[in-house]
C-alpha cells in the first residue's frame, strides 16, 4: 500500500506447514512468492533486504515456533556492500526458481 516491493522465496516442503503464512500473504496481499520445488533440498537461507540498504539475517525460521519459543539469533546491518551482495543473491535465487 505504501509502494513497498515485497517478494518471498520459501521452501516447498515448508509451504503447507502449520504456521506458514506465505500462501495467505500471497492471496490476501498479492505478495508474489516462489518455492525451490526440490524435495531433496531445503531453502535454508533466511534474510530480508530492506530498501536495498539494510539486511536482516539469522537463524530465525519465520515460524510460529521461532516467534514464540525458540532461541534465535539475528543480525541487522546497513553496510551497502553487504546489502548489494544479499540483493544479488536474492535475484539469483528468484530467477533460479
Amino acid at each position: 500500500k505504501r509502494g513497498v516491493n515485497v517478494r518471498i522465496i520459501t521452501d516447498d516442503e515448508q509451504l503447507k506447514c502449520q504456521g506458514n503464512d506465505v500462501e495467505r500473504l500471497g492471496e490476501q496481499y498479492g505478495i508474489p512468492f516462489k518455492t525451490d520445488n526440490d524435495p531433496k533440498k531445503f531453502m535454508h537461507s533466511k534474510f530480508a533486504i530492506i530498501d536495498r540498504r539494510a539486511v536482516w539475517s539469522g537463524s530465525y525460521n519465520w515460524t510460529v515456533g521461532a516467534r514464540r519459543s525458540n532461541n534465535e539469533s539475528a543480525i541487522v546491518t546497513n553496510d551497502s556492500r553487504t546489502a548489494q551482495a544479499f540483493s544479488a543473491e536474492f535475484e539469483r535465487l528468484w530467477n533460479q526458481f
